[in-house]
């Protein structure tokens, strides 16, 4: 989670709360975010956390009550590994749904910004494999 800084479009920095100090079912952290002229920071809840798997949540607050859960799966292809990365809004306020969608307009549409995510992810992945010996 503390590396998400080197790939995402939005998320650019992660520290975990609470004593956590690695990604597993309870675990929190938070994820300081820009999107343009915008900053904020999210508190998040690991969901899954298995070899292949990563699932989170953000938390609900008074502030940010929408909450939204995002997932990375690995699969072995052949010649390497497939990066699928997703998110569900599972909780918005209409009107909360309609400002960040009016305010960030990269929130209309992820699809280009979240394929460049996974290129992104996908290169760290090589160097991290190279620099490991593997």
């Amino acid at each position: 989670m503390t590396r998400v800084g080197e790939w995402s479009h939005e998320c650019v920095a992660v520290r975990w709360l609470g004593g956590a100090t690695e990604a597993k079912p309870g675990a929190r952290f938070r994820g300081r975010n820009r999107a343009g002229i915008f900053r904020w920071g999210r508190e998040c809840e690991v969901v899954l956390a298995e070899p292949y798997q990563l699932v989170w949540r953000t938390v609900p607050t008074a502030l940010y009550p929408d909450s939204s859960v995002w997932q990375i799966v690995l699969d072995v292809v052949d010649g390497g590994t497939q990066i699928t990365q997703s998110f569900e809004v599972v909780k918005v306020p209409k009107m909360l749904g309609v400002l960040y969608a009016v305010l960030i307009k990269g929130h209309r549409d992820r699809t280009a910004a979240l394929a460049e995510d996974l290129h992104r992810l996908g290169r760290v992945a090589e160097r991290t494999s190279l620099t490991a010996g593997g």
